[in-house]
C-alpha cells in the first residue's frame, strides 16, 4: 500500500519506488495517477547494480477508487493516521530516494547460505552463487556468472541456445579464454569488460566493456519466460550475433580488440550472468533453430 506520493516517486513500506524509466520526467509523474492508500502490482524490478544508481520498478495501480480520507498504516509513526490527500505534506523526493536506497543497501547485507549443487557436468560458476542442476541454472546471489565448460577455438561458426525460465535481467553471450567472471559486487558480469560480449533482452541492450551499453534487439518488447535466445559466434569473420525465438537480431559485435594477428590463438566459451532468482536452461535440441551454417557447441 502506498504511503507517500510525490512527482516521479512513491514510497511503500519504507522502500522508494520510481517509475520504469527512473527518470522522473513528465510522462512519469506518478502524482497524477497514484494516491496514498493505493496498492501497486510490481511487474518487473531493476535492482541496484554497480554503476546504476536507481532501483526502478515497473508498477501499475490495481485499485482505482479515490480515497479523500484514506486511513493508512505504515512502519513509521504515521500508524492509523487519518489523512487527507490534499492536505498531506509530502517529503522531499531526494529524502524518499535516500530512504529507499538505504533499505536496499541493508537488504544486500543479509548473508545467503551457499546453495547445494547437484551434479552438473556442463556448467561451472565463475563468480557469485547459483543453483546448477544438469542443464539448468538459477541465480542465488546478486549477479552470478556461469560458464558452459566448452572451449571454442581456431575457426568455424558456432552457436548455443537457452530457454528463459524467468523474464528478468540476464547478460547472455560469449567470453574469451582469459575472462574471469566479472565482479558481482559491482554488478559486473558477462559483457561488462572487453573480454566478453553479452545481450540483455530485458533492457534491449548489448554490452562489451565498461559503459559500453548500446541499444540492440527488440526495443518494443522485453523477452519473456519460455523465450529462446541463441548466441552465435563466427570465428572466421570475428562476429557475434543473437536471435530471439528464431528471429535474427542482426550483428551485435565485430570484435577486434584484445586479439593479435593469429586468429588461431583465440578461444571462447559460452557464458551468462543472471540476477538473483532468475533462471534458464541450456537447450540441446536445436531441431527448430535456423542456424545458417552454424554448428552447435555440443556437436564438436
Amino acid at each position: 500500500m502506498i504511503d507517500t506520493v510525490r512527482f516521479g516517486f512513491c514510497v511503500v513500506d519504507s522502500e522508494c519506488y520510481v517509475p520504469w524509466s527512473s527518470n522522473a520526467n513528465d510522462s512519469d509523474d506518478w502524482s497524477k495517477n497514484l494516491r496514498i492508500g493505493d496498492k501497486l502490482q510490481i511487474d518487473a524490478v531493476f535492482k541496484q547494480k554497480g554503476r546504476n544508481q536507481w532501483a526502478a520498478y515497473k508498477a501499475v495501480r490495481i485499485n482505482k477508487d479515490s480515497r479523500a480520507n484514506a486511513s493508512i498504516s505504515t512502519k513509521d509513526s504515521r500508524a492509523n493516521a487519518s489523512l487527507s490527500t490534499k492536505e498531506t505534506l509530502l517529503p522531499d523526493p531526494e529524502d524518499a530516494v535516500a530512504q529507499g536506497l538505504r533499505v536496499l543497501k541493508e537488504k544486500k547485507k543479509i548473508k545467503k547460505t551457499k546453495p547445494q549443487q547437484k551434479t552438473c557436468q556442463i556448467m561451472k560458476i565463475l563468480n557469485g552463487m547459483a543453483h546448477l542442476d544438469n542443464f539448468c541454472a538459477r541465480g542465488a546471489s546478486d549477479f552470478p556468472t556461469i560458464a558452459i565448460d566448452i572451449q571454442i577455438s581456431n575457426c568455424g561458426k558456432w552457436f548455443y541456445c537457452v530457454r528463459l525460465r524467468t523474464s528478468g535481467i540476464f547478460q547472455i553471450g560469449w567470453a574469451m579464454h582469459n575472462f574471469t567472471g566479472g565482479n558481482e559486487q559491482n554488478g559486473d558480469g558477462v559483457g561488462d569488460d572487453q573480454l566478453s560480449f553479452a545481450y540483455d533482452g530485458c533492457r534491449g541492450l548489448a554490452f562489451n566493456g565498461p559503459d559500453s551499453a548500446k541499444a540492440y534487439g527488440d526495443q518494443d518488447q522485453s523477452w519473456q519466460a519460455n523465450d529462446y535466445i541463441c548466441a552465435f559466434l563466427d570465428l572466421d569473420e570475428r562476429q557475434i550475433r543473437f536471435s530471439h525465438n528464431g528471429k535474427d537480431l542482426g550483428l551485435a559485435f565485430q570484435y577486434t580488440h584484445g586479439l593479435n594477428d593469429d586468429i588461431n590463438s583465440v578461444s571462447f566459451f559460452p557464458a551468462f550472468s543472471l540476477e538473483d532468482e532468475e533462471a534458464l536452461e541450456i537447450v540441446q535440441d536445436h531441431s527448430s533453430v535456423l542456424t545458417e551454417g552454424y554448428r552447435s557447441i555440443f556437436a564438436r
